[in-house]
């Protein structure tokens, strides 16, 4: 079976879906690549409103990008790359500055593909001119992209300027939450709303970051805000290689007064977060929150699925080291070897149903995939392919 396993994944690794053709906002579908249909706010006579301002200030400060680029001709944009699947804030910017989204990346079958609203030009400058209005940590790109005006420049005068843009970049201050719309827009991008159910039922919101720095500054925010600091905790770990941290926040209340502080500015994960400001913790508010987690993770594209045998031995699992600390705790250490012994056929039982469930998980994204119209992309098609005529009528 684990020689199966590694089958699969070594076909899933290769396999390429075919370019997305439209993109879904709000649980609408739009065709890609999208232009603005009407008339930018930015544009209109009403203008954009102070609230509005704010809010993209936030959700640019968390998810956006600027750029400059050019062989010949210098030029400037702004950029917001996001997930097929949840483009939501993208719409939003094009709709308040104009611009388009269309198709930014094509991974492979491990990722989802990714859209992009991208602005360019005069436009570029009026939206940057109005993101500068509150101080974000982005204010000096946004501010060097105002001041450059697009022409042809000497290729010494060109890469001059591109030398001081990639080190106004690489000298980004701490990420700023001066305002709510900044801190929910960073919940929004970066946190991830979790709920445990074994032993018993518990919630907590963790936040993952490569800067040790930014998410001392939300946890500052948080405090600063009357919420409770004491059920935080900042851990260090690595991420594919990379030096990571995570922020996590512990307890019902405490996420719940975070995200009833933050709900009015949530846009992505508005539902999520409805269901736990509007619902005491009972068995009813958690199964919902539960089915919308899962029909957020399958909008944005995950298959690691437990199975319910997977579940339920995961919690007697935990309820016999529960059992094994109280002994501890009362100092009757003699009943310590015969629970672990009872505990040897639980791993066992566990390390087959994770495997059988890794493996149908496995499979049941390689045949979504291939409806969908994915070809094999590896070096080796040869091998690729005799791996996916194997596929076709391997049991599971």
């Amino acid at each position: 079976m684990k020689r199966r396993y590694e089958r699969y994944c070594s076909l899933y690794r290769w396999l390429q879906p075919p370019p997305p053709v439209s993109f879904l906002a709000d649980g609408v579908e739009y065709p890609l690549p999208y232009h603005c249909p009407g008339t930018p706010l930015i544009d209109q006579s009403d203008g954009i409103s102070d609230c509005q301002v704010r809010l993209l200030c936030g959700h640019f400060s968390a998810r956006g990008n600027s750029w400059m680029g050019g062989r010949r001709k210098v030029s400037t944009g702004l950029r917001m790359i996001e997930r097929v699947t949840q483009a939501e804030v993208p719409k939003m910017f094009l709709e308040a500055f104009g611009g388009s989204i269309h198709t930014f990346r094509q991974p492979l079958a491990g990722g989802e593909a990714l859209v992009s609203w991208n602005i360019s030009g005069a436009r570029a400058r009026k939206a940057a001119k109005l993101l500068t209005s509150i101080p974000t940590h982005l204010h000096s790109e946004l501010d060097f992209i105002i001041n450059t005006i697009p022409a042809e420049h000497p290729v010494s005068k060109r890469q001059q300027l591109y030398a001081q843009f990639r080190e106004m970049r690489l000298r980004r201050p701490v990420h700023d939450f001066s305002t709510l719309e900044s801190a929910a827009a960073f919940l929004d991008h970066n946190g991830s709303i979790q709920i445990y159910r074994c032993p018993s039922t518990k919630y907590c919101i963790d936040f993952s970051h490569d800067s040790s720095a930014v998410l001392e500054a939300f946890d500052d925010f948080i405090t600063k805000h009357g919420l409770p600091r004491s059920k935080s905790s900042l851990k260090s770990y690595s991420g594919n290689g990379i030096p990571m941290y995570r922020l996590t926040i512990y307890g019902f209340s405490n996420v719940q007064a975070l995200l009833r502080l933050l709900q009015p500015f949530i846009i992505k994960k508005r539902r999520l977060v409805d269901i736990i400001v509007n619902h005491a913790p009972s068995s009813s508010a958690d199964q919902e929150f539960c089915d919308s987690l899962a029909e957020f993770r399958t909008r944005r594209g995950d298959d690691r699925r437990a199975s319910p045998e997977l579940r339920q031995l995961a919690i007697d699992i935990k309820k016999f080291y529960n059992r094994m600390a109280k002994k501890r705790f009362k100092g009757k250490h003699e009943h310590i070897p015969d629970l672990k012994s009872q505990l040897q056929p639980l791993y066992e039982q566990r390390h087959i149903l994770s495997l059988k469930n890794r493996v149908a998980n496995r499979r049941d994204g390689i045949l979504s995939l291939l409806s969908r119209g994915a070809v094999v992309i590896s070096g080796s098609r040869s091998g690729s392919k005799r791996q996916y005529e194997k596929f076709k009528n391997a049991p599971v």
